[in-house]
């Protein structure tokens, strides 16, 4: 009796992940179809973004080595130069693996290669925002908010960490079979972890963006006479990049919640809607971080122009008193 039930208990599961299956075939299809087409336009615009990264290393090289005698390699290579650059291919080369793995390879081991290559380019175009995040705003927050400077050198080490555990555990169970009950409570962890690390970077974002506003509105209401301009163009920028991966946070979330449980949530338009708003969202972020640099090269090539206009202004006062 009790073999007959095993055998019918069996046979029910095996019913129920077929049917489970065939429910979301339909959206797993539809899922590879837009990722590829997402990974030939972000692609491109990987493109744009990387020749508009060169353009404005070159410019900055090429004045710092007329100003200061610097190699053009070392300006061209700084560290924000650098995190900007992994944000740029970071934020491509996961939607390039999960092309990969959609295009049906048999090798279930080239699977997992490019499931884990993709996890950690993710953690990597984390690590990179939080940080470009940190450099811009960290020079607002000590005018304005010195007393934050310690705590948000511990949430960003405390989010680093999670970073590294997060990907620790993807790479794990990316060979490993997720179905047996150590696993699940190791999935689920490692969703309250990703939780987590999402609440860490959307305090800190927030909050500089709270010091930015009220950086602002301070320079505003009390006409600071000695206002710096490059804070002023760093708290704007910083605000509109907060905004952005707003969009970004909010779209993974809301695709995390459509693509988690068992039997689909949302009906098959919602789904690749929040599909493609996860694909797409970053890129308004990364627009928003050059367009921050290119503001910060302009302002400063503008006072160096006005610099040496004054110097040839004063000379020419001075040759025509002697």
């Amino acid at each position: 009796m009790s073999e007959q039930s095993g055998g019918m208990t069996d046979a029910n599961n095996t019913q129920s992940n077929e049917t489970l299956t065939s429910l979301w075939s339909s959206y797993i299809e539809a899922e590879y179809i837009y990722a590829v087409q997402a990974g030939w336009v972000t692609c491109a615009l990987t493109v744009v973004q990387l020749g508009i990264w060169c353009f404005m290393a070159v410019q900055e090289s090429i004045e710092e080595k007329y100003k200061r005698r610097v190699s053009v390699i070392s300006t061209a290579f700084r560290p924000i130069n650098l995190l900007l650059l992994l944000l740029i291919l970071s934020n491509y080369f996961p939607l390039l693996c999960f092309q990969m793995q959609a295009q049906g390879n048999d090798s279930i081991v080239e699977d997992i290669a490019w499931n884990i290559v993709g996890n950690i380019f993710s953690t990597l175009f984390n690590t990179a925002a939080i940080l470009i995040t940190w450099t811009r705003g960290c020079a607002i927050a000590d005018i304005a908010a010195k007393w934050s400077i310690p705590c948000c050198r511990a949430v960003i080490f405390l989010f680093l960490l999670l970073q590294v555990v997060c990907c620790v555990l993807n790479t794990y169970l990316a060979v490993n079979d997720v179905t047996t009950t150590p696993l699940e409570v190791l999935y689920q962890a490692l969703f309250y972890l990703n939780f987590a690390s999402d609440i860490l970077f959307s305090t800190l974002d927030l909050f500089l963006a709270i010091v930015f506003i009220r950086y602002l509105r301070n320079a505003i209401h009390e006409k600071l006479e000695t206002t710096d301009g490059r804070m002023s163009i760093l708290a704007r920028y910083g605000i509109a990049s907060f905004c952005c991966f707003q969009l970004v946070m909010i779209s993974t979330v809301a695709f995390s919640y459509a693509n988690a449980p068992e039997i689909p949530p949302v009906t098959l338009e919602v789904f690749l809607a929040l599909f493609n708003l996860q694909l797409y969202a970053p890129l308004p972020y990364i627009l928003a971080v050059l367009a921050m640099k290119w503001a910060l090269l302009t302002f400063k090539k503008r006072k160096q122009t006005e610099s040496a206009s004054l110097e040839n202004t004063r000379r020419g006062l001075t040759k025509q008193l002697t």
